[in-house]
């Protein structure tokens, strides 16, 4: 009997430690507005499972783009009669967002004669795939940003701003394509190469906040989405230039050891990485305009802002809308 009373205090003044350095923190980062900022967002983006919903974009753009890219390869060899020229700047727009793909369907697809089949089938394929990234975008944007489900798109109506989205995300793929392709490859001038990645950047900025903008099913103001569309493309232009660098350099060789079953890996995870970044950038905008920080890290200890986040995430799970289903929060602690 001593032994076991022993061990409870042993256990219980272990617990009561912990708790006492998990205050301490906490209090740290609610008085440190930044800090307090980004444990924000990294909470909101865990509690909205925006993980699986960037692993559901990844899946459908993996799906999505290799029909995508055989296609634009397919237009360029019938074209290739008229301007011979043609296939080179596409295959590195290609490489500036997927390092390694271009190069590899160059030397997978030549045939000409089988080109059009090609086309037919790939623009098939992409209309699916890329049904499928929309419709997941849409979900995840209006997951972040705590849209009622009753309030979301369905049917006809979803389908039509999905093939919205496909539109401008095409639009958007291939300008800021064409334009990193310029930066990297086509300009010898260091200043031609300042001025055209400032319009790169300024491109891809545009494009990113009109596709936010289209995914979302209620009516948010552009100003609220500003911030998110400036760090996404900061961050995508910090990726494609670091990591399109590395894979290009440094996994080559590891590609030509394992072949074909390399490049699915790498694609899947730069696309994965992209994703996460768009995502992520989503995450900010909700945060501040929703004004869901400061967090509590300590679940018995919520501040305002996590009353209004939990508030919020019940409300987003309702399929009718009131006065046909309404849901009521309450918590123990007052506001």
């Amino acid at each position: 009997m001593t032994n076991n009373n022993t061990k409870i205090k042993k256990t219980s003044g272990k617990s009561g430690f912990l708790r006492s350095v998990g205050l301490r923190i906490n209090k740290f980062q609610l008085s440190h507005r930044r800090i307090g900022f980004v444990l924000a967002i990294l909470k909101k983006y865990s509690q909205d499972q925006t993980g699986n919903q960037t692993a559901l974009v990844t899946y459908y753009g993996f799906l999505a783009l290799f029909p995508l890219l055989v296609a634009a390869l397919s237009i360029t060899e019938i074209s290739i009669l008229r301007n011979a020229n043609l296939k080179s700047p596409i295959i590195k727009s290609l490489n500036v967002y997927f390092p390694l793909v271009g190069h590899w369907l160059q030397s997978h697809i030549h045939a000409e004669k089988k080109a059009g089949a090609a086309l037919v089938v790939s623009l098939l394929l992409i209309i699916y795939g890329a049904r499928g990234v929309a419709s997941a975008l849409q979900q995840a944007m209006n997951h972040i940003w705590q849209v009622p489900k009753s309030e979301r798109p369905s049917g006809l109506k979803s389908i039509i701003r999905s093939f919205e989205i496909i539109l401008l995300g095409g639009l958007g793929f291939i300008a800021t394509g064409f334009m990193s392709a310029y930066v990297t490859g086509s300009a010898k001038n260091i200043f031609i190469k300042i001025i055209t990645a400032i319009v790169s950047f300024i491109i891809t900025f545009v494009f990113l906040l009109l596709l936010y903008k289209l995914s979302l099913s209620k009516s948010i103001a552009y100003k609220e989405l500003i911030i998110g569309s400036i760090m996404a493309t900061i961050g995508l232009q910090i990726i494609q230039f670091i990591g399109g660098f590395l894979i290009t350099h440094e996994l080559k060789h590891f590609s030509s050891l394992y072949g074909s079953l390399a490049l699915v890996f790498v694609v899947l995870f730069w696309i994965y990485l992209q994703v996460r970044i768009l995502l992520y950038a989503a995450e900010i905008d909700s945060v501040i305009s929703l004004k869901l920080w400061p967090r509590s890290l300590i679940n018995d200890s919520l501040t305002s802002a996590d009353r209004r986040a939990l508030r919020m995430y019940i409300e987003r799970e309702v399929y009718i809308k009131p006065p046909a289903e309404e849901v009521d929060v309450s918590f123990e602690q007052k506001d």
